[in-house]
């Protein structure tokens, strides 16, 4: 009976420790963390849309033009104009008129709002914020834009609009899940020592 009880603790602890992580899992991996990933051409007089996109998020979204590392690094943050560099050539190139359509209403900006706004990688790649909004879950959404100023010498970087999570709610997430896994891996590993010790003696014990 010492037996049985020892090998269910250990399977109840095993099965403690791998439950959560799969749901928060499951759950981490249908969030709308990034709705939208498209390219877009930046010649003066384009337009774009991004189509209908839903939100399962209460969160601060950011509108974002990225491009890749094709061309130096101080050139390419001077073109976007993320504030990359204090001095820079000539204005930024990147001038976009966006429009955010949800429920019959209308939200409404312009690059000019964000100057500065913007980010740069390890390896080059920088991004221009261009707008923000917040989402609602269960809402859905449509984005247009027009650009309003000749972008085309960014045309060799490829850049893509995203939409994606500003705040925290993505990195908190990523801290959680880190946190859950490990307290789960060690609740798993006591169970593990539960069935271990169980089968050992077991063993022990048919051999005597």
């Amino acid at each position: 009976m010492l037996l049985k009880r020892e090998s269910r603790v250990g399977l109840a602890l095993i099965a403690v420790g791998l439950v959560p992580v799969a749901f928060w899992t499951v759950w981490s991996l249908t969030r709308t963390w990034r709705p939208v990933d498209m390219p877009v051409s930046l010649s003066q007089g384009s337009h774009f849309s991004t189509g209908e996109f839903a939100s399962n998020l209460d969160a601060k979204f950011a509108i974002d033009i990225d491009s890749e590392n094709k061309i130096p690094s101080d050139e390419l943050g001077c073109l976007l104009g993320n504030g990359m560099r204090s001095t820079c050539p000539s204005p930024s190139v990147v001038r976009v008129r966006w429009s955010l359509y949800s429920d019959g209403t209308v939200l409404q900006g312009t690059s000019d709002d964000t100057t500065g706004h913007g980010s740069s990688g390890p390896s080059g790649e920088a991004s221009r914020t261009i707008g923000f909004f917040k989402a609602r879950k269960g809402r859905r959404y449509k984005l247009d834009g027009e650009v309003l100023a000749d972008g085309s010498r960014l045309a060799v970087t490829k850049p893509r609009l995203r939409i994606s999570v500003f705040d925290t709610s993505y990195e908190s997430s990523l801290v959680i899940g880190g946190l859950l896994r490990l307290i789960c891996a060690v609740i798993c590993l006591i169970g593990g020592a539960f069935l271990i010790d169980s089968f050992l003696v077991q063993r022990h014990r048919l051999r005597t």
